[in-house]
């Protein structure tokens, strides 16, 4: 590293002059911005400007300028400060004096920092080597505080299947395999179901005034859990009590045992009601029910009966509805076949091999593969995409598919402008009242006892209600982010798509006329377009 270039005054008779010293090596070079501040705080002003610039530009060796007439005074050796924004360092720059002029001392430069209230972190170490080393127009760090250590968030890791979208494998004649899913999330009794990392808060720093230095704020976690769920003593980890399922709601655990039905849901069995996930090994028979908070998975057939779910339900035969069946899960629907029945997924995707005559919804996608792969009669309904291999018949049974329009998503956003209306009603009801106790405070009206615990309420309602509008305003966007997908909404199909078929994507809709082969249809503003795949 070089030395800077630096100046020095020389007091005459015949007037003040300003010697110029260029750098050395690599060290920086004199600023004529840095020359004529220190020039006006001495309050020597009488030169030209073009000449003292082009002196501290020139390299080949000392430069003199004259600055002023003849002045009664000398100039002592000084020291400028200048603090970093964070207030974590102290950078010193030091002048030298004229002759006659007095030098400063170890003392006089801690004594003037404690004038100026920095009180930590004082490096006597770097004034000391100033001192011995005298460079000046350079910058030492002569007081730095202690910064504060960053901490880390909170973290769990989960030791059980979290994800409930995994879809079927598929055979290689193109069929869904519903006899090996692999879905349900089986637990035992003592396994461990998830650990918590606490939250590492981190350390407070100091800055140069002694003033405390917080760590950044951490994500601070706690293990969320409901019933047949140990805690361990340190509250770091959870087990299971029993042999069943575990699930994932939100950011809580659950754990149900599976209730087992060995035969036919039927007059021997009566409607099942569980909370937790159910596995029918035979059929659910007509007018019978089973209502599960979890899984449902059946074995056999169901018939004209009602089966619904707070998760998935997978139906490895099929549903005959006799026109009265209803499968409805809060996640995905796997069945073989669905005919004559609704079917409905609140969250998530349907996926079969054929669908006859029936009435099936599903937030994301409704997808009909296998050998047969052909959606005849009836609505289907899909927020984001319908792909089959057939739509129709040749006849012209009347079959009607809808995407990019879901109806539950719709709902949610009018409920959450709504409840964004209101909270913004009462948030802006409470701020003037607020306004006014603050300024009968700053104008030193005492409040009573009363009054003081009304305002506290205020504050505290307040910073609820405005939790929760940051809340509602995410869950918008998160929502607008959703809706603007669905615009990209499709319907494929795979193989034919006959005349009678009615397809509306959005507010677009169409009735088709003539037979179409290896298509797939999109909305174009006002317009369905067809494109060939």
């Amino acid at each position: 590293m070089g030395k800077n270039g630096y100046f020095r005054l020389d007091m005459r008779s015949d007037g003040v002059y300003l010697n110029i010293i260029p750098e050395e090596d690599e060290g920086k070079p004199v600023s004529i911005k840095e020359v004529t501040e220190y020039l006006q705080a001495n309050k020597l002003t009488d030169y030209d400007l073009k000449t003292l610039n082009a002196a501290t530009m020139d390299k080949s060796g000392s430069a003199e300028v004259r600055v002023s007439d003849p002045v009664s005074f000398f100039v002592n050796e000084t020291m400028t400060l200048e603090l970093s924004a964070d207030q974590m360092k102290l950078y010193a720059r030091f002048y030298p004096n004229s002759e006659g002029g007095t030098r400063l001392k170890l003392e006089t430069i801690v004594n003037d920092l404690h004038y100026k209230k920095v009180r930590y972190g004082i490096k006597e170490d770097a004034i000391k080597q100033f001192l011995a080393e005298r460079a000046y127009c350079t910058d030492y760090v002569i007081a730095e505080g202690t910064p504060a250590r960053a901490g880390k968030d909170a973290s769990i890791e989960y030791f059980f299947k979290t994800k409930v979208d995994m879809k079927p494998k598929t055979n290689e004649d193109g069929s869904v395999d519903f006899h090996d899913l692999d879905i349900v999330s089986a637990v035992e009794k003592g396994q461990l179901l998830a650990r918590l990392t606490p939250a590492d808060p981190g350390d407070p720093g100091t800055d140069v005034f002694g003033n405390k230095v917080n760590p950044p704020k951490v994500n601070v976690l706690k293990l969320q859990f409901g019933k047949n769920i140990t805690l361990s003593e340190d509250q770091t980890e959870i087990f299971s009590e029993v042999t069943g399922h575990a699930m994932l709601t939100g950011d809580r655990v659950f754990v149900s045992d599976v209730y087992e039905v060995a035969a036919d849901v039927d007059n021997s069995t009566g409607d099942i009601d569980y909370p937790g996930s159910v596995h029918v090994q035979g059929n659910v028979k007509s007018g019978f029910s089973v209502k599960a908070t979890g899984d449902v998975v059946i074995d056999g057939v169901v018939e004209g009966a009602t089966v619904i779910a707070g998760g998935q339900i997978v139906v490895r035969a099929g549903i005959h509805g006799m026109g009265k069946g209803l499968l409805s899960a809060d996640s995905n629907v796997l069945c073989k076949f669905i005919e004559n029945a609704t079917v409905k997924s609140e969250t998530g995707y349907v996926t079969s091999d054929t669908i006859i005559h029936s009435h099936v919804e599903a937030h994301t996608e409704v997808r009909v593969s296998g050998r047969k792969g052909n959606i005849t009669g009836g609505s289907v309904r899909a927020g984001q995409l319908i792909e089959a291999n057939y739509l129709g018949t040749e006849m012209g049974a009347r079959t009607e598919l809808e995407v990019g329009s879901d109806p539950v998503a719709l709902k949610k956003n009018a409920e959450l402008l709504k409840e964004e209306k209101q909270l913004s009603e009462e948030i802006e009801k409470i701020k003037p009242i607020l306004a006014t106790f603050s300024q009968k405070l700053q104008s030193g009206v005492a409040l009573d006892e009363k009054k003081k615990h009304y305002v506290t309420t205020l504050v505290q309602q307040l910073k609820s209600l405005q939790t929760r509008y940051k809340e509602v305003v995410d869950e918008l966007r998160a929502l607008s982010a959703y809706v603007s997908q669905t615009g990209r909404s499709k319907i494929i199909v795979h193989r034919t798509a006959y005349p009678g078929v009615a397809i509306k994507i959005g507010s677009a809709s169409t009735t088709l006329k003539s037979k179409r082969d290896y298509c797939c249809y999109m909305s174009d503003g006002a317009d369905v377009r067809t494109e060939v795949l």
